[in-house]
This record gives structure tokens, sequence and C-alpha cells, in this order.
């Protein structure tokens, strides 16, 4: 019994120095076994030293310490057990290294730009029991739809699923996960559920597609078929309460390497054979373990394995007989100022793919791209860490959450101010918002300028207004509720005359309302109505009488108005009806 109880010690101490020290210098078929079993070990420490735990009870209780090797065995347990103690202080770790990275990459008042009502979910618990069952994947605050076809009569690998919040959602942001495998293997249902399971209960919406797989599959299928899902999202999302505006994009390791790729070639024609149009850009893109360069840049030994590995069966051709291609499939060949925000997660031990290649994108990335980048090294991370439920994993996906939090925020404050200003610059040029503006008043009037100032916004004869009048008009009527008795002015358009450009004014009389519109061949005319309608021209038109103004043949009207604020001159509008 005490040789049984020292091989099993040996055993398990064999896994924690693993855990540790795991092969990943050197190409050889021992690294994926060691992949396996520090993978295993570094993410399940505290199940490991359970199991030891039992086992060494059992051994003692069978007197397995009354012999040399027993009492042997006993000091290799104890000395494991220590090694995986240490493990899951390094996987407790994770949540500062993953803050820091997040400070460094969005600022230290990044956590201030998150809405409140996205920063409420970021505090709200995780379901109980996920740390203790790792593998425990159902939520029951979350619905899935399985098997839905992103590609009009496409095989049985273009199909995808849909994580939705079983309460519903509206307009939520929308993240699409690709899986990994090595391009070779793997599906959409078991990777990445304990993050797509936490963005879904909080209100997200998260896709997971599968792709055609090599051998049978070439360089750029793959790719191709990762930007079909993005087509399908930009145009079903709606349906299942995403927002197709608002689309970020994860994967591991393969399918860290594609969900980069596609991040960085939204919209490129070449990846888009037969959807060229199709908008396949994305927000923001979390890569997990990914592969970054296939033409071993850093000319390093993981990397001279995965060129022979994509050599013979994703590109099936070789790197020097065509390096162009190796570097068209590679995400650092394709970084450019217009990428999107970036959050690239990567361990220190992996085996399978190497960080420096990670450290090395995450570098280019920063010096290029005009949006954050975040890069966190988790330190004693092995590939596929995030698989499953455990210490590290819920730290790194709280952090992810908090990434797409600030920048989906930031996207919803940015439509808010683009909002504000438009409706601010037509208040302050078109509108007499709370009766604050005093607008078409006489150039005598104004205070005397030595020479007239260039337009405020151009010759509306040119400019064309009609492209954005639908956002327009509900801040503009609303400008007009507020200002029942001063003077006031709107743009419009008429929805049964394409090209026609209006302006809606409204005199000291609140019986009365004029509307001067310019047809395409410079004609004005006169609307009159009484009483003033309830809806806006466009609505109202019964009750308008038109009187036809012509301009003299050859001549022009030029209506030319200066407008000020207490006292203060702001410029002219000015536009041109000729006849």
């Amino acid at each position: 019994m005490s040789w049984i109880f020292l091989a099993v010690s040996l055993v398990g101490a064999a896994f924690t120095w693993n855990a540790w020290f795991p092969l990943r210098r050197r190409w050889t078929t021992l690294r994926v076994p060691s992949f396996f079993a520090g993978w295993l070990t570094s993410e399940l420490a505290a199940h490991h030293i359970a199991w030891q735990a039992v086992a060494t009870v059992a051994f003692v209780a069978a007197g397995a310490l009354s012999e040399w090797p027993g009492r042997v065995g006993l000091a290799v347990t104890l000395c494991s057990w220590a090694g995986l103690l240490g493990q899951l202080g390094l996987a407790r770790r994770s949540g500062e290294v993953v803050e820091r990275a997040l400070v460094g990459g969005l600022g230290p008042g990044y956590r201030e730009r998150i809405s409140p009502e996205w920063a409420a979910k970021l505090e709200s618990p995780e379901p109980r029991g996920r740390l203790v069952v790792p593998f425990l994947f159902r939520d029951g605050e979350v619905a899935s739809l399985r098997d839905l076809p992103y590609v009009e009569g496409g095989g049985p690998r273009q199909r995808l699923d849909v994580y939705a919040p079983r309460a519903g959602a509206r307009a939520a942001p929308v993240l699409l996960q690709i899986h990994g495998g090595g391009w070779t293997i793997g599906n959409k249902r078991q990777q990445a559920l304990p993050l797509m399971m936490h963005l879904a209960r909080r209100g997200w919406i998260c896709v997971a597609a599968n792709y055609r797989l090599s051998p049978r599959a070439t360089f750029p299928d793959h790719l191709i078929d990762v930007k079909h899902a993005l087509r399908w999202i930009r145009e079903n999302i709606a349906e299942y309460g995403g927002d197709p505006d608002f689309v970020a994009i994860t994967g591991g390791s393969a399918g860290g390497h594609l969900s980069a790729l596609a991040a960085l070639t939204g919209n490129l024609p070449e990846f888009q054979p037969g959807f060229e149009d199709a908008d396949t850009s994305v927000q923001a893109a979390v890569p997990f373990y990914g592969a970054y360069d296939f033409t071993n840049s850093q000319d390093h030994a993981m990397g001279a394995g995965l060129v022979s590995f994509v050599e013979r069966l994703v590109l099936k051709k070789k790197l020097e007989d065509d390096r162009r291609a190796f570097e068209r499939a590679s995400p650092l060949h394709h970084i450019s100022p217009d990428a999107p925000p970036f959050f690239v997660v990567h361990g220190t031990h992996d085996s399978l793919l190497a960080v420096d290649d990670a450290r090395l994108f995450a570098a280019r990335l920063r010096e290029t791209s005009r949006a954050p980048v975040v890069f966190a090294e988790l330190e004693g991370a092995q590939h596929a860490f995030e698989l499953f439920h455990s210490p590290r994993t819920h730290h790194v996906i709280r952090g992810v959450h908090r990434f797409l939090g600030t920048v989906y925020s930031e996207y919803l404050q940015a439509i808010q101010k683009r909002a504000t200003a438009l409706a601010l610059a037509l208040c302050w040029m078109l509108v007499g918002c709370a009766g604050g503006f005093d607008f078409w008043r006489d150039e005598a009037e104004t205070p005397s300028v030595s020479a007239k100032p260039p337009p405020l916004v151009g010759d509306l004869s040119t400019f064309d207004w009609s492209q954005h009048l639908e956002e327009w008009l509900p801040a503009i009527d609303a400008c007009l509720a507020r200002t029942p008795s001063g003077p006031a002015v709107a743009l419009f358009a008429w929805p049964a005359s394409p090209g026609h450009v209006g302006v809606r004014t409204r005199s000291g009389d609140p019986r009365r309302w004029d509307c001067v519109s310019r047809t395409d061949g410079g004609a004005v005319e006169r609307f009159d109505a009484v009483p003033p309608p309830e809806k806006h021209p466009a609505e109202a038109s019964p009750l308008f009488s038109r009187t036809p103004l012509e301009p003299p043949t050859g001549s022009c009207y030029d209506h030319e108005r200066a407008f000020s604020h207490d006292g203060r001159f702001l410029g002219w509008l000015s536009y041109d009806v000729c006849g």
C-alpha cells in the first residue's frame, strides 16, 4: 500500500509540476498532452486538492504510512498541495491583472464612463455553485435558439445559435462568438459558454456560429463564413432583440484568429464574395489566446510549428512559395488606424500558441489604431482556460464585460451626442428655442460689421437637408412647442415631392403659419393655414392653400437674414432662389 500511495502521489505531483512548467518552447508530440494536463490542473486546482486529500485520507487509513515509501508519498503530496495553492493564488490575482490592463487601455476613469444601467448589471452576482460544478452551463434566465442557418442554402456547418435573456430584450448589444479547434475541429456549443451565459443573463444577445472546417475547407473559407454570420446578424438580429448597429466579436484559439481577422477586415470585398455590399464591420473585438501571425516573423519554435500546421491543413501551400497568402491570413498584417477597440487576452503558460505573438500584436495595435487597445497577459494561464467555470474564468469574463460595457456605453453616448449636437445646431440656426433667439431680423437691427461673414449654414438651395429630416422633425417640433408665442423657423421636406426642401416660419400671430418651399425649378410657393395645424406641414397639407410666386426669369431672390442672441451678432442664414 505504501508503494501505491507513493506512485499516486508522484502522479499528482507531476500534474502540479506540469501546471507550473508546461512544455512550451518546442513543437513536440508531448505538448498536446502537456496542455491538457496543465489546463485541467491550473484551472481546477481546488478540485485537485480535494481529490488528493480524499485519496490521502484513504491511504493513511489503510496503513500507507507504516513504511518509508508511504511517508515519502505524504511529503510529495504536501508539496503538490502547496503548488496547487500557488496556482489558486495566480488565478485569483487574474482579477488584478485584468483591471490593470483595462485601466492601461481605457484610462483610470473608465468605469465612470459606463452608463448607470449597464454598470448596475456589472455588479450582479453569479449563480451559486458554478465554481463547485465547473461544467454546469445551463442558466434558467437565458433562452437559446439552436441551429439557425446563416447562409441561404448553406451546409450543415453554416449554422448558429442565439442566446438571449429569457425575459426578453430590445435593441440589446450583440456578441458573436467564434469557436476554436485549430480550424479543423470544434463546435459552437462547446466553447465560451461561461462568457455568453454571463452576458446573456445581463441583457446581451450572444450568437455562436459554426464554420466550415479544414482540411475540407481552405482559407479564406473559414473567414468568409464568419462574415456571413456577421451579415446575418446585421439583417436579422433585431428580430431576436439585438441592436444590429452594435456587434462585438470574440473567439478563442482559431476563433481568436478569425475574430481578430474579421474585426480588422470589416467590409473588405475580397473576403465577402457575393455579398460585397454587406456591412461586416464590428464595434469591438475580444480575441482569446489567438494566432496572429502565420509568417512567424519573430522566428520562434512555436511559430514554426504553427506555420507547418497551417501549410498542411489550412492554407495548403508553403510559406516560402506564397508569403503574401500567409500575410493575408494573419491579423498582424491587417492592422490599421481604423481598427475597432480590442481586448487581447493570452496566458503566459500557453502550450499551443505563443504569448509572444499576442504581445507583438497588441503592441502593433497600440502603435497604429486610433481606438483603445487592452492587453491582459495572465500569469499561469494555459490555452483554453475559460472554457469552463473557474476563479480565473470568472475574473476574466467580468473584465471582458467591463470592457464591452465601456465600449457600448461610449457608443450610446456618441449617438446621444450626435443627436443632441444636431438638435442644438438646428435650434441655434433655425429654431427659436424657449424664445431665446431673435430670428429673421432686418439687417438694420444687427450690429454693424466691416464685412459680411460667410453664411452660417451655407446655401440651402444646394444643401441636401432631406437626408436627415425624419430624424430632425421631432426635435424641431419639440423646440416649436416650447415657443408658443415667439418667432420660430423649421425645415421640412414634402414626402410627396422628392427634392423639395422647405422652410416653415411662424410669425407673431399664433394663428398664421408661413411656409416656403423650393422646387427643383426654383419656383417658390407660399402656404397659409388658419388655424395652425396640429402636425407638421407634410402631414397637414389639406389645410394649406397655394399661391405660386415665380421669380423673374434670369434673376434670383437672395434670402439673407442676420440673427442674434442677447444683442450679440451670431451669423447669417443664406440661401438663393432663382428663376
